[in-house]
């Protein structure tokens, strides 16, 4: 069984391309359609009577798993039953024989199930996926596994009341209880939940919640060539038991081949009776101790690069960890946590909003014209009062750090910014109210950012004029996003606000290093009455009334405190420094030549440390050593040296930027030297196509050249250097310039046959360090690389 579209491996058949054609299925595409072959006149061989055809219920499909019973579980809830066997005990389907999982189906149920099996286990409770791919998401392991950051295998009663969450995410090599892309629950065998890992693993859960252990080889921690490592895309399994034999086996399908392991030593597990347990409280982070109460920390980012699906930074940061929680209460419960990051450009802003009503871009009722036209503009919507209709985020900043710190009413600096995003894309941003906006300094000249829009509420009793109330939109560097998928029972909202739109006028960031001032948070909840809640919030003034001249009113002594956090450890450093050489190095194996230059550059992988390089320059060269730690140095089996990064052990060097973007990779293969170059845009047109199964990636430049370059293995690891022209680079070197760089080493297997784990100087995305999709290794990522600093002659 099959899915036509996405598999088109019948066309080869002429009689089953003939039959899908004729039921209206399609050869190509992702098509959900189904092709089903039972062999039933048990003689071994397909006949076009033995062939069924059938769509997925709602157009949805995806694998298949299959239970002790023969019982095809399907993605998104369905399930498929025999209706007969043959004598020889092959189970028969009918097409029209599949149906919904009985309990919730997937309308409205909280839980991102794509390509999972919605599993209904023997003892009448159901076992599900959880995966989310939050623009916050944390660096893990893989090209599969990094595309999420929130990983639970959870497990549901009879009536859906959830028993228990199991799984954590592996940011590096997984450990006890972590798991990497959980992809298809395979089935239930001795009490066990068999749960197949897109990165070659697979998990065993016990039906009480326990984690159990991990089998197969785990491909980013020391593995040893064998049958039970994958080393492919684990989308499949299925855990049977031999009706006659007992035999308990695992079924794994690869792309051009069938894998069956024997599993023993299930029997040995035995359940124990209950025993008391202690708990002890939360463990906080280790800045809230630094904190006095209602006081938040707000930490600079060092130098982390964007995410590539957002534009929160994620280099070298956990924001669970490195981002102090500011937690807001709704009804006496837990309703959200807002955490805040800073550079020197930005205001970085992540929401977690815990609510079972998803937090929808709301729609602001639109000024009618007086006079209407069929070519009159469509009238915009009045964005001065988005606070009225909920679902958004309110910071409130006070940032003059002269200001009475007491204060009841505004002053100077005191502003007010909601976070919202509208049905209509163009108007998502942050709306930006300030009561007191200050002068201009003396000689200043008012920019964009500082000509006031006064704006003025009107209530039943009275009137509230703010000095300066506006709407900022993408064109003005504010950004907005949100996560549509529902983390359990809310989502995830995140924005950045530029310090210009923070910032007085004449006012610069340093002038708020140290300071102690006013500021809290809050969310908007949306519905018919919507109602705000803080993180602080003691004025009672700041609850919304249905009045604006009081609702939009600031109010300081309610605030807590924030301080801008400098001492906190920062990310790496994102600077090599290249030493001028007044004459040119020799290639030549040896060391001597180096030792003048002593500016060492650490790579450390998930694994530790992996690497340390230098590097040096002249107006002809630009020259580079590395010592490698490797167990099994200097092996690369790749038969292709355009696709040099999927053979194992490689180093390779990473200049410019954009369209300039170079890459010049090398290897020893056989004891000889192989370098390839490696361009994304070039004039000179030698294109490769990078293809794998889920994508493709065309270069217009991927070519073997030659240059000075030596190698020399050593009992733990191996060293090179090598001399790389400006002419090659395509750069014109000058003293002093910086230059878009990084250093990726790839570390093989045991066996030299491929290309085990991928570590970078500066690079931590997911996609820079993925192994198991060619198309994903072989892009370059400039946003993602350090820099190069060319240095001055002595």
């Amino acid at each position: 069984m099959g899915r036509e579209g996405f598999w088109p491996r019948f066309d080869f058949n002429p009689t089953i391309k003939r039959l899908s054609e004729a039921s209206g299925i399609k050869p190509q595409g992702h098509a959900r359609e189904c092709v089903l072959w039972c062999d039933r006149n048990d003689d071994g061989t397909a006949q076009a009577e033995e062939f069924r055809f059938g769509q997925m219920p709602k157009g949805r499909g995806g694998g298949f798993a299959l239970a002790p019973d023969f019982t095809i579980h399907a993605p998104i809830g369905y399930l498929w039953k025999p209706c007969t066997f043959t004598p020889t005990g092959v189970p028969i389907y009918e097409a029209a024989d599949i149906a919904e999982t009985p309990g919730a189906v997937d309308d409205g149920f909280p839980f991102y199930s794509s390509g999972a099996t919605r599993f209904c286990g023997e003892d009448g409770n159901f076992y599900h996926l959880f995966r989310r791919n939050p623009a916050s998401r944390p660096a893990g392991k893989g090209f599969w596994s990094g595309r999420s950051s929130e990983h639970v295998i959870a497990s549901f009663d009879a009536a859906w009341k959830p028993r228990w969450f199991v799984g954590r995410k592996a940011i590096g090599a997984a450990g006890p209880g972590e798991v990497y892309y959980p992809y298809r629950n395979n089935g239930m065998m001795a009490d066990c939940l068999f749960v197949s890992d897109m990165e070659g693993v697979v998990h065993l859960i016990h039906r009480d919640g326990f984690f159990v252990t991990t089998i197969l080889q785990d491909p980013y921690r020391k593995t040893v060539p064998g049958p039970d490592l994958l080393q492919v895309e684990n989308f499949s399994g299925s855990v049977m038991e031999d009706p006659k034999t007992g035999a308990k086996r695992l079924y794994i399908s690869s792309h051009q081949a069938t894998h069956v392991f024997e599993i023993s030593g299930l029997e040995s597990f035995k359940t124990l009776a209950p025993v008391p347990l202690a708990i002890s409280g939360p463990q906080l982070p280790a800045f809230a101790s630094q904190t006095a109460p209602g006081e938040c920390l707000i930490r600079r980012t060092m130098g982390a690069r964007p995410a590539e699906k957002g534009f929160l930074p994620v280099q070298g940061i956990d924001w669970r960890r490195d981002a102090f929680p500011l937690l807001i209460q709704r009804d006496g419960r837990p309703a959200a946590e807002i955490r805040m990051l800073y550079d020197d450009q930005n205001l970085y802003v992540l929401a977690d909003l815990l609510t079972e009503q998803r937090f929808e871009a709301v729609e602001i009722p639109k000024e009618q014209p007086k006079k209407t036209s069929r070519n009159a503009p469509k009238p915009d919507p009045d964005l001065t009062s988005v606070r009225r209709f909920g679902a958004a985020i309110e910071l409130l900043v006070g940032i003059d750090p002269q200001a009475d710190p007491g204060r009841s009413a505004p002053m100077t600096g005191d502003q007010r910014f909601v976070a919202i995003q509208l049905s209509d894309d163009r108007f998502s941003g942050v709306l930006r109210q300030r009561q007191r906006h200050g002068p201009l300094p003396a000689g200043g000249k008012p920019g964009d950012a500082d000509r006031n829009q006064p704006h003025t509420y009107v209530g039943p009793a009275a009137r509230l004029a703010f000095d300066d109330v506006r709407f900022l939109g993408d064109g003005q560097k504010v950004q907005i996003d949100r996560e549509l998928p529902l983390q359990r029972n809310g989502q995830i909202v995140y924005f950045k606000i530029p310090w210009l739109h923070i910032l007085l006028p004449g006012q610069s960031l340093k002038d708020l290093k140290g300071k102690r001032l006013r500021f809290d948070a809050g969310v908007i909840w949306p519905g018919t009455q919507p109602s705000v809640t803080y993180w602080q919030g003691r004025n009672p003034a700041m609850r919304l009334t249905g009045d604006p001249a009081v609702d939009e009113a600031l109010t300081p002594d309610g605030w807590g405190w924030f301080r801008l956090d400098e001492n906190l450890p920062a990310a790496a450093d994102d600077t090599a420094l290249a030493g001028m050489t007044e004459k040119p190095i020799r290639i030549d194996g040896r060391s001597q030549d180096w030792e003048a230059f002593t500016e060492e550059n650490p790579i450390i992988g998930d694994t530790g440390y992996v690497a340390r390089f230098r590097t040096a320059w002249d107006e002809d060269n630009f020259y580079a050593s590395a010592q490698v730690s490797d167990d099994s140095p200097l092996l690369n089996a790749a038969s292709d040296p355009r696709v040099l990064f999927k053979g194992g052990d490689m180093i390779a060097f990473c200049f410019g930027a954009g369209d300039s973007a170079v890459k010049v990779a090398m290897t020893s293969f056989k004891d000889k030297p192989v370098v390839v170059l490696y361009r994304p845009k070039s004039a000179s047109k030698m294109p490769y196509d990078f293809i794998s199964p889920v994508g493709r990636f065309a270069m217009d430049e991927v070519r073997q050249i030659t240059i000075p370059v030596s190698f020399l293995r050593k009992t733990t690891g191996w060293w090179m250097e090598c001399a790389i022209p400006w002419t090659t680079i395509g750069l014109d070197p000058q003293p002093g310039q910086s230059i878009p760089f990084d250093v990726q080493v790839n570390s093989s297997d045991p066996a030299g046959q491929t290309n085990a784990r991928v570590s970078w100087w500066h690079a931590r995305s997911a996609a820079c360090c993925a192994n198991l999709d060619i198309p994903t290794e072989a892009r370059l990522y400039p946003a993602e690389w350090g820099n190069l600093i060319l240095g001055r002659p002595e």
